[in-house]
Order: structure tokens, then C-alpha cells, then sequence
């Protein structure tokens, strides 16, 4: 505690007043502004970092029902084939002719779009052998749900969840033209079971979905650094960057991609199978921060120089004044009656000091003036009359004066 009083006392009554404004400046504005500065840095980091992070889930959130919509289309599509009965009684019929199938294929298909937006393509299936293979319409023997006579190297069936007999399904046909995107598929499928009646021959239809279009809605935000549509057996079906979106599927670890230190969010689509992974690059947002840090940097350092500089000046100019008013004093002091205001025209605290100083060192100098003169003229009058006795007593030892004083 002695030795905090002895600095204090050290401060206040030897450091020189520039060296306390700077001092005071540094303590009283300097650090309480560093210090909100960085909790203001802090807060606003960790804030932009909620807000983009509240902004990039809503974009998730957003494709996400936009690609279970487009799934809904096609299950809803494959659902109204599903329960018309005109075309139970097409694909149950046996036909003797032809032209009889062409006709009522004609009559049937041409009247419906089977072919909707975000729809790449409608097929019913069937065994029944006295059809003929069409656009829309394909007899195989074998009606296996996982090949539909097709020749694949990867395949994943399974149900839809809360649905009975329509399935999901995420392909890659190797006898397609290799590196096209129609190579991959993700189809959903219905086995036709609606009217018990028509029996005679299985039936089911399926509705690809076009992947190209899962890949544009991916393309509508730029704030993810990768989007990836996954199956059930995280095998990519579309994706942003990264991996390819047509040829052979490939499968993602969602645990090492997370481990890389990027943000991974992922969206289930809880009825169809498939998983939406948004991979975001947290960096981001601190390499535009910290760009935004260093300016405001500058910025502070700039404004708290300009601040000191103008602590200085003003504190310089009290400084010389009150350093011209310690001469002054000590010149006055010396008997020096200097006068330092006669040509100031300040008119704050200081310049009426100085004035004061200059018609107290005139005053003093005329009192000090005046009691001189007066100690002159005391002093030679003492001297006169010093002179006058000194001559009476001598003109008492005049001789004359000795001769008629021994007679």
C-alpha cells in the first residue's frame, strides 16, 4: 500500500502534466475503447455466425421440401395410373390381333400427359406376352423390381415409408451410353393392385425422376460449398461439386467429410430413403470477418492517433503555458519583473492568469520602485544631516573659535 501511495504521489507531483493527459487518455478512453471493441469483435463474430448458420439450415430446409415435392409429383402421378381401371383392363386383356392393342394403345395413351415437369420418363410394366413393347409401355417376363430387365451395376430398392407396394429406387444401367446422366435413375415404383379383379397378369408402373432438375433446385443457393442427394446407402445420386452426377454411383463416409472440419448439415427425407447433406465452410465467415476486423483496425488506430494528437496539442499547449507562468514566477522571483502577456490575446483561464501575472510583477515592480526611491531620498537626507552636524561640530574646532574660548 506504501509503495501505491508512493507512485501516486510520484505521479501527481513529478510527472510532467503532457505525460498525465497522455496517461489519463490511454487509461480513461484507450482501454475501456479496446476492451468494448474486442467484446463488440466477439459478439458480432459469434452473431454473424447464428444468422449464417440460422440462413444456411433454411436453405437446407427449403431444398429439402422442394425435393421431397418433386417425389410427392411422381409418387402422386404413379398413384392416379395405379387406380385407373381402363388401363387395368388394357394390361389384363389378351390380345388375338395386333391391331386391336395398337388401337386401344392408341386411344389410351394419346389422350394423357404422361409426362409432367421434373418427370423424365413413364413406364408400366407387365408380363402379359400379347402386348407389344411402346414408348410407355414394356412386357418382360421377368417382373423383378430391383432389375425390370435392365442390365445394372448398382441397384437399391426399398419401401416407401407409410406406403404399401410403391418402392424407391436409385440405379446405374451399365449398357447405357457412358458418362450421360440418364445412366443413373431414381425412380419410384408401383405394383398395381388396386382392383383385385384384373389379376390375370402382374402390372406395375414406374416414374423416373429427372435428375437434372434435383440438380438445378441444388444449384438455386450458392451458400454451400457441396450439396449431395444421397439413398439409404449414402451412394451419391446428385451432388454440387465434387462427385459426378452421371456414370457409376459412388458412396460418401457423411463421418470423414465431417472430420475434414467443415460444417455438415444434413436433411432426411424421411419417406422416400434419401438424405440432402449441405457441406458449408465455417472459414468463410471468419476470413470475411477478419477482413472486416483488420479495416475496423485501422480504422480504431487511425481515430485513437488522431485522438492523441489532439490530447497532445492541447495538452502541449497547457503545458508551454503553464511553463511560461512557472518562468515568469521564478523570474519575478529573481527580481526580474518580466511581462510575458503584452502581446497574447487569449481570453481563457490562462490568459487571464498571464495578464494577472504581468500586472502583479508591475505592481510589484512600481512598490519595490517606490520603497527604493524612498530609501534613496531617506538615506540622503540622513546624509545631509549628517553633513550639517558633521561641519557644526568643525566649525567648533575652528581655531578662532579655540582662541576666544582661552580668553
Amino acid at each position: 500500500m506504501k509503495k501505491v501511495r508512493q507512485l501516486a504521489h510520484h505521479f501527481f507531483y513529478n510527472i510532467a502534466f503532457v505525460k498525465k493527459m497522455i496517461f489519463l487518455f490511454c487509461i480513461g478512453i484507450l482501454v475501456p475503447m479496446i476492451f468494448q471493441q474486442t467484446v463488440y469483435y466477439l459478439e458480432t463474430e459469434r452473431g454473424i455466425k447464428e444468422r449464417m448458420l440460422s440462413t444456411v439450415n433454411e436453405a437446407l430446409d427449403d431444398k429439402t421440401l422442394k425435393i421431397a415435392s418433386v417425389l410427392s409429383e411422381a409418387a402422386a402421378l404413379e398413384k392416379r395410373y395405379s387406380t385407373n381401371e381402363t388401363l387395368y383392363q388394357c394390361l389384363d386383356k389378351k390380345y388375338t390381333k395386333d391391331l386391336d392393342y395398337l388401337i386401344q394403345y392408341q386411344v389410351l395413351f394419346s389422350e394423357t400427359n404422361l409426362y409432367p415437369y421434373h418427370i423424365r420418363m413413364v413406364r408400366l410394366y407387365t408380363d402379359n406376352p400379347t402386348l407389344m413393347n411402346g414408348a410407355y409401355v414394356r412386357k418382360i417376363s421377368d417382373m423383378e423390381l430391383e432389375s425390370l430387365g435392365e442390365t445394372l451395376d448398382y441397384v437399391n430398392l426399398y419401401l416407401v415409408k407409410n406406403q404399401t407396394n410403391t418402392y424407391i429406387r436409385t440405379s446405374h444401367e451399365t449398357r447405357r451410353i457412358a458418362g450421360t446422366s440418364d445412366s443413373r435413375s431414381l425412380s419410384v415404383i408401383r405394383v398395381f393392385d388396386y382392383y383385385k379383379q384384373y389379376d390375370a397378369y402382374q402390372k406395375l408402373i414406374r416414374v423416373d425422376v429427372e435428375c437434372d432438375d434435383l440438380l438445378a433446385i441444388l444449384q438455386e443457393t450458392n451458400l454451400f460449398e457441396n450439396m449431395i442427394l444421397t439413398d439409404s446407402n449414402n451412394q451419391v445420386v446428385v451432388a454440387l461439386n465434387s462427385y459426378a452426377n452421371s456414370g457409376k454411383m459412388v458412396q460418401i463416409n457423411p463421418e470423414k467429410i465431417a472430420d475434414s472440419g467443415k460444417l455438415l448439415l444434413s436433411r432426411e427425407l424421411s419417406n422416400f430413403g434419401l438424405t440432402l447433406y449441405g457441406l458449408y465452410d465455417m472459414s468463410s465467415i471468419s476470413k470475411e470477418f477478419q477482413t472486416s476486423r483488420i479495416q475496423s483496425f485501422f480504422l480504431a488506430t487511425a481515430s485513437i492517433l488522431f485522438a492523441l494528437g489532439c490530447v497532445y496539442l492541447v495538452a502541449g499547449n497547457i503545458s508551454r503555458r503553464l511553463n511560461r507562468l512557472v518562468t515568469q514566477a521564478d523570474e519575478i522571483a529573481q527580481g526580474n519583473f518580466i511581462k510575458k502577456a503584452e502581446s497574447s490575446t487569449a481570453q481563457d483561464e490562462f490568459g487571464v492568469l498571464e495578464k494577472s501575472m504581468d500586472r502583479m510583477s508591475a505592481q510589484m515592480e512600481e512598490l519595490i520602485e517606490r520603497e527604493y526611491k524612498a530609501q534613496v531620498q531617506q538615506a540622503q537626507l540622513e546624509r545631509e544631516t549628517n553633513q550639517a552636524r558633521f561641519l557644526a561640530l568643525q566649525s567648533q574646532v575652528n581655531p578662532h573659535f579655540m582662541f576666544n574660548a582661552l580668553e
